[in-house]
């Protein structure tokens, strides 16, 4: 009973921060609404370079709960200075098989349904895959004559619901898109990630603050492009699980953190400036933390607060 109450003091303690952290977070200059982030533009070169272009998609059906839509598919790396990084083996809810494009953790796929189009008030469901902190390859989760379902009734505890595990990516996006959401599958980096010079030189690029740096970078990139993109950059709706549910947990809840800007610079992230001063925002509006673990040690406890059932051993 006490790990019990620890464990839900723990998760409301984390919920609880998104909201008072933002609030104390300094170093940037000017704000965002929208439109003010694309004014940049003309400002930054790195800005200029992560212009969204609308007219570059591709476009198919799918079925989303027995009905039909149509989909736009739009590609993009969302940082002008990804990191190279070493092929690995990738499996899970990231993806599978080798992954040989090196730049695949700093991309992401966006899929704005046909109610979207036109839409700038529509909220933005970004889905991470960083389950174990692990790397998560940007992926095609919504495919041509894909079908989409949500399991009404389905016990929470069970496998579709946990938010990167099984079929929970194909029911969460099934209730996105049903919803008219933008939902887009973010690559990012993970604590597996290792970068290999000419000279032969590894170095660890996946640990430690990179995945939360490549989720401020693709938030930065919504916010920039906020006025030429479907959907809100207001309304973004942050996803993960375990620990993907920890980073997001302190995405949310670092929202403007002027610690993240340098890391963002190399990265050649939207909003940074050449001086290392921030011009657009990167917080978010919502986080869906999912059994969010930030130590192993607090892993049982975080999962039986949540869906009472262990997990981890």
């Amino acid at each position: 009973m006490k790990k019990k109450l620890f464990a839900y003091l723990l998760v409301l303690a984390m919920a609880l921060s998104l909201f008072i952290m933002p609030a104390y977070a300094t170093g940037v200059s000017g704000s965002d609404s929208g439109s003010g982030s694309v004014a940049a533009l003309a400002v930054d070169p790195e800005d200029a370079a992560l212009k969204f272009d609308s007219s570059d998609f591709t476009a198919f059906n799918v079925t989303v709960n027995s009905s039909t839509m149509e989909v736009r598919k739009y590609n993009r790396t969302y940082v002008t200075n990804p990191i190279a990084v070493d092929s690995i083996t990738q499996g899970g809810p990231g993806g599978g098989g080798v992954i040989t494009d090196p730049y695949a953790y700093e991309k992401m796929n966006i899929y704005v349904p046909e109610s979207a189009y036109d839409s700038q008030t529509a909220p933005i469901y970004v889905v991470v895959n960083n389950t174990g902190w692990k790397p998560s390859a940007v992926k095609t989760s919504i495919v041509p004559g894909g079908t989409y379902n949500v399991a009404h009734g389905a016990n929470p505890g069970s496998a579709p619901y946990l938010g990167g595990n099984g079929n929970s990516t194909t029911e969460n996006i099934a209730a996105a898109l049903d919803a008219g959401y933008v939902v887009i599958d973010l690559g990012s980096r993970g604590s597996t990630n290792s970068s290999t010079d000419s000279e032969g030189t590894k170095t660890d690029v996946g640990k430690s603050p990179a995945f939360v740096v490549d989720a401020k970078a693709a938030i930065r990139y919504l916010r920039l492009n906020d006025a030429l993109m479907p959907g809100s950059a207001e309304r973004i709706i942050i996803n993960g699980h375990s620990g993907g549910g920890g980073g997001v947990v302190i995405v949310g809840a670092s929202g403007n953190s002027p610690d993240y800007f340098p890391y963002l610079k190399d990265l050649g992230a939207a909003g940074i400036d050449a001086n290392g001063n921030s011009t657009i925002r990167d917080d978010v509006f919502a986080v869906t933390g999912y059994a969010p673990i930030t130590t192993l040690g607090d892993a049982d406890l975080s999962y039986e607060a949540m869906f009472n059932t262990r997990h981890h051993n």
